[in-house]
């Protein structure tokens, strides 16, 4: 395990390792003592969080007492000893010694402010894993007994969004426009629905604003890691409503196939508003230009 460690650190050291905005903002912690035993290995489900070890030769589920966000961090972090890393949100790698927690990016770093919550007891860290939507989880370890460090990353302020179908064509007269939306560091379910809305297309270098709201008829999917909504496609009461994609995209003189790039945004009760984009493709049947 330690030559791996020491392998993939120094592909990261020579190669190096670019992310965009990963630490804009701060991580939170909390930890919750292992209530049952002693773990030799630790790994995680990444679907669903959940957290297995060895114990006395058998493998478990490693269940945790109340989780716990007071506590106190080590007064001097140090990680030029590397004993674990994980891949998190974005392909982030992350690392422990036994007193820090840190960044590969692409040299090894402790990430000043953000170091873990930890028990106030004088132990260190052993394993990190990773888990859905760049969770961490860290093992804590001190003569009296064990901890899970749970890390929750730094939000991204920016909405992960995917249109579908990826072609739509104009004169196609479908019910809905699928959206996918996901937000890195919060639970996606969370998000008001009522307030998601297309807010423009840009097409060619050109920007048009538009107002198209989920439909509230329409089937919705909701887990934590990711709200799935329909926007209404095609109005057949009304081929020009401009709250549906055909009655918005359709007065901008498309022809032939053009990639068009959607703005979406929606709000966390909590949070706040986020933003995101995609770019999907238009299709207008040739000598069809403009027909609804």
């Amino acid at each position: 395990m330690k030559k791996t460690i020491i392998t993939v650190f120094a592909f990261l050291v020579i190669f190096g390792f670019t992310v965009s905005g990963a630490f804009a903002q701060t991580w939170t912690w909390q930890y919750a003592e292992v209530t049952n035993g002693l773990v030799d290995l630790f790994t995680v489900n990444p679907s669903t969080d959940a957290l297995y070890g060895l114990s006395g030769g058998s493998a478990i589920e490693i269940q945790t007492g109340t989780s716990v966000t007071t506590g106190h961090t080590f007064d001097t972090p140090d990680l030029s000893n590397i004993i674990g890393i994980a891949v998190g949100y974005q392909g982030v790698v992350y690392a422990i010694s036994s007193t820090a927690f840190g960044s590969c990016t692409p040299v090894c770093a402790t990430l000043e402010g953000q170091q873990p919550v930890i028990p106030p007891t004088t132990g260190g860290f052993t394993n990190i894993v990773a888990g859905k939507n760049g969770k961490l989880f860290i093992l804590y370890e001190d003569a009296d007994g064990q901890y899970v460090v749970t890390g929750n990353p730094p939000v991204q302020d920016e909405l992960m969004v995917k249109v579908l179908p990826r072609s739509l064509n104009l004169w196609a007269k479908g019910k809905w426009v699928t959206c996918q939306i996901s937000l890195p560091g919060y639970d996606a379910s969370g998000i008001d629905p009522t307030t998601i809305e297309v807010t423009q297309f840009e097409v060619d270098g050109e920007t048009y604003p538009v107002s198209i709201f989920v439909d509230p008829s329409a089937p919705m999917g909701k887990a934590e890691d990711k709200l799935i909504v329909k926007f209404i496609r095609y109005d057949k009461t009304g081929a020009n409503n401009a709250n549906s994609f055909v009655g918005a995209l359709s007065p901008l003189g498309i022809s032939g196939k053009v990639n068009v790039t959607a703005t979406i945004v929606a709000t966390h009760p909590d949070h706040g508003t986020f933003s995101g984009q995609d770019t999907f493709q238009v299709i207008v049947p040739p000598g069809n230009k403009g027909r609804p």
